[in-house]
């Protein structure tokens, strides 16, 4: 077993940024990706690490992976500078989990974007390293680690140190920020702490993490390609393709085929906080629904800190479909006869599928995904075709049945582990 010693940097990182550095410190002056604190939160042992596995596993119904897991894993919560919805500079933070091997050896990264968060105590960042106090994602962050990778998890805005800020779903800009400058404070830390990257870096997430990672990918290649050189990319059932999707969903004849509202709801609640003035939640949803679960202040009322929006959203709803129970007749009229431009024109704002990556990309999906339209997928392989992309393909999820949307989460770890491993070094 290796243990890394962690430089006094670390401790001291935050008052460097607040009162300034000398030549080779941090700046006085905070910039996107600054790392301004970083806390060591212990070590999981190998064993340790096999009962996260073992926890995973049993909700996974199949075994994620082909081999045990090799290291115990060192990890730490990482606050950082990054852009609001506004643009302006804010905070942050992220869970950076690294395998303990020797201290002359060289590691891959990979960036994991959690999915959608029921609870904002199940942020990436608040992992204990324990079966009780670690999230089912974070869970697997760590058994990811455990195979060699350095694994970076940003907790996204809405939750951790960001947690007074209403949660931007589904909006690129800040989903791709967030993650950039999550990887950025990451190099630094490791840098300063001489924990040395082989160069290789991965993206993966599922579902919303999924639409988080293309969004990441994009702002890399796009923004950033002298800083980031991404070695793959492996988007998973993410809503890319929000405009057709909601056409999808608001259409008349579909009304009865959403089995997962409290993702709609959300989504409307989101774009109404960042994208109407005045607001439209008295339009968009039933008196109900707006007097119960959505008309609610989440950054201040007493339950944030145990249950987010979206987890208000699912237990407000249950097992209600997308219905004129939850949607006002004339709103969804309106949606499907030329009216809701503000709202359109978001959705086109964070379509993030007509464009052509230059890195391997591997669109994870389900045909009979239930909540994600597949849709995006087919229609973001075909845009990337067209523009030239010649390193994107598509891999439908196989293994399970029904293959529905939370069905196809565990064969896309798998998939995703499978794939990385072809391409990893010094794993």
């Amino acid at each position: 077993m290796f243990i890394r010693t962690i430089t006094i940097f670390s401790a001291v990182v935050a008052a460097l940024v607040a009162c300034g550095g000398g030549a080779g410190g941090v700046s006085s002056v905070a910039s996107r990706g600054e790392l301004a604190g970083a806390t060591a939160r212990g070590q999981v042992s190998l064993a340790g690490v096999r009962t996260l596995l073992d926890a995973v596993n049993a909700r996974a119904s199949m075994p994620l992976l082909s081999s045990a897991p090799l290291y115990p894993v060192d990890f730490y919560r990482l606050t950082y500078k990054t852009l609001d919805s506004a643009g302006n500079l804010t905070s942050a933070s992220g869970l950076l989990l690294v395998p303990a091997k020797p201290p002359t050896s060289t590691s891959p990264m990979l960036s994991w974007q959690h999915g959608t968060m029921s609870l904002e105590s199940s942020a990436p960042s608040y992992a204990d390293g324990t079966l009780a106090g670690t999230s089912s994602e974070a869970q697997g962050g760590f058994v990811v680690a455990s195979l060699g990778y350095i694994v970076v998890m940003p907790d996204y805005l809405g939750y951790g140190a960001a947690k007074d800020i209403f949660h931007p779903y589904l909006q690129a800009r800040t989903l791709a920020s967030t993650s950039v400058d999550m990887v950025r404070a990451s190099r630094m830390f490791l840098s300063r702490n001489n924990i040395a990257v082989n160069g290789q870096l991965f993206l993966a997430g599922y579902s919303e993490g999924g639409y988080a990672t293309l969004a990441t990918q994009r702002e890399m290649e796009t923004s950033f390609p002298a800083e980031f050189a991404l070695t793959a990319s492996a988007p998973g059932a993410g809503p890319y393709d929000l405009t057709n999707s909601a056409a999808l969903v608001l259409g008349s004849a579909n009304l009865a085929g959403v089995t997962h509202a409290g993702s709609l709801a959300f989504l409307l609640k989101a774009y109404d906080v960042y994208y109407n003035n005045p607001s439209r939640l008295a339009l968009y949803f039933t008196a109900g629904m707006v007097l119960d679960c959505v008309n609610r202040d989440f950054t201040t009322a007493p339950t944030y800190g145990t249950d987010s929006v979206f987890g208000s959203f699912e237990s407000c709803i249950g097992g209600t479909t997308v219905t004129t129970d939850i949607l006002n007749p004339s709103f969804i009229n309106s949606f499907n006869t030329g009216g809701e431009i503000i709202l359109k024109a978001a959705l086109a704002e964070n379509d993030i599928y007509d464009w052509a990556p230059r890195s391997r990309t591997r669109l994870f999906y389900s045909t009979g995904d239930d909540v994600v339209p597949p849709l995006n997928t087919v229609n973001a392989y075909d845009a990337m075709v067209a523009k030239g992309a010649a390193q994107v393909q598509t891999v439908p999820c196989a293994g399970v049945l029904p293959a529905t949307h939370w069905n196809c989460s565990a064969p896309y770890v798998i998939d995703v582990l499978d794939y990385f491993g072809t391409l990893a070094m010094d794993l």
